[in-house]
């Protein structure tokens, strides 16, 4: 592997129950990964995530938390995996002429999040007037401001496709949506314009624990061309596990694995998946609604033995890798990030990996 980044971008979406069509009410959290190196030239595509293969994501933290995480991942002594990590780009207009900082550890791959929610990259291309006469007709007609979220999602099909798509290119131009929306900007985002020399790349995709109930809806066509996109797309998924820190690990685990084991279960596109799914959890300590963690006010080392065990019980039934969302406030701090990447590397070697 090379230790310099690798280009890549991650894109994050909310697809809502009404237009998925389900009869019961289901929020979809998908982000899409991708690494990105702006300044090289040349980079290698990353393989697929497997047991064999799996990698170690670190994603949304305050970039001032970066040299706190950068000795934490060092000490950890990680067996020879990719560690991608990465933070929200296009959130605002300053945000997409800023420069986000490197971690310069082996093997290290920067991962910019792509927000699917409205963000600076909603307000217009930018791009010169050379770049812009070069490309499609998509590429010069939808220049200006898109339209609304709402209007995306009510119109859906081709419309919401194709503006999904030049956000997703815009995205791709920064660092070089329901499910219509998310292909479009998936293909976007992975294709980027081949006018103006993108070349294709996949990313990691994250998938909140509730929309796993989606692997074992009917199969339809829309679903089909939905997972198909997803997997295309995608060197790894990651489901966002994201357990309370009580109760049996074990068992937790065993529950949490409920996407992953449909997946495999069900074949096909959902099957690929399952072989690159990643396991997803907070360290913990930034207790919201949504992302479980210490819940019940345990102590540090509760905390650490509770997420080791956790860990441990996923790597033994298999996953291609372990991912760590929302390193803020007391999630970033050193005595936090160290026992839970040494939890990482030590669940790693249990499934085998050097």
């Amino acid at each position: 592997m090379r230790s310099r980044p690798a280009l890549a971008w991650l894109l994050v979406t909310h697809v809502l129950a009404r237009r998925l069509r389900l009869a019961r009410p289901l929020t979809a959290l998908i982000a899409i990964a991708a690494f990105a190196a702006v300044c090289a030239p040349a980079f290698a595509a990353p393989g697929t995530a497997s047991i064999r293969h799996p990698i170690v994501l670190l994603s949304y933290y305050s970039s001032s938390n970066l040299p706190t995480i950068e000795p934490a991942v060092r000490a950890a002594h990680l067996p020879r995996v990719p560690v991608f990590y990465g933070n929200y780009v296009g959130s605002d207009v300053a945000d997409l002429g800023s420069h986000p900082p490197t971690m310069h550890v082996p093997r290290a791959r920067r991962a910019l999040i792509f927000n699917w929610v409205t963000n600076a990259l909603w307000y217009g291309q930018r791009l010169s007037d050379f770049e812009r006469g070069r490309l499609d007709s998509d590429g010069r007609s939808l220049t200006g401001g898109a339209p609304s979220l709402y209007t995306l999602l009510a119109r859906g099909g081709s419309y919401a496709y194709h503006w999904g798509r030049e956000l997703g290119r815009r995205f791709r131009d920064r660092i070089r949506e329901a499910r219509d929306l998310i292909r479009g900007m998936m293909n976007g985002v992975a294709h980027g314009r081949r006018e103006l020399g993108d070349r294709f790349m996949r990313g990691i995709t994250l998938i909140a624990n509730a929309s796993l109930q989606l692997t074992s809806e009917p199969m339809t066509g829309e679903l089909d061309r939905f997972w198909r996109t997803v997997d295309r797309n995608s060197l790894a998924v990651v489901g966002e596990e994201y357990p309370n820190f009580e109760g049996n690990p074990d068992r937790s685990a065993f529950v949490q694995s409920a996407g992953e084991r449909t997946m495999i279960a069900r074949g096909g596109s959902l099957g690929h998946l399952g072989d690159k799914y990643v396991t997803g959890i907070t360290p913990g300590y930034r207790v919201v609604h949504g992302l479980g963690g210490n819940v019940k006010g345990r102590s540090d080392d509760g905390v650490n033995a509770w997420r080791a065990d956790y860990l441990h019980a996923r790597a033994v039934f298999g996953v291609a890798g372990f991912a760590a969302y929302q390193m803020l406030d007391r999630n970033g701090y050193d005595q936090v990030l160290r026992p839970m990447l040494k939890a990482f590397a030590a669940a790693l070697r249990t499934e085998g990996v050097k």
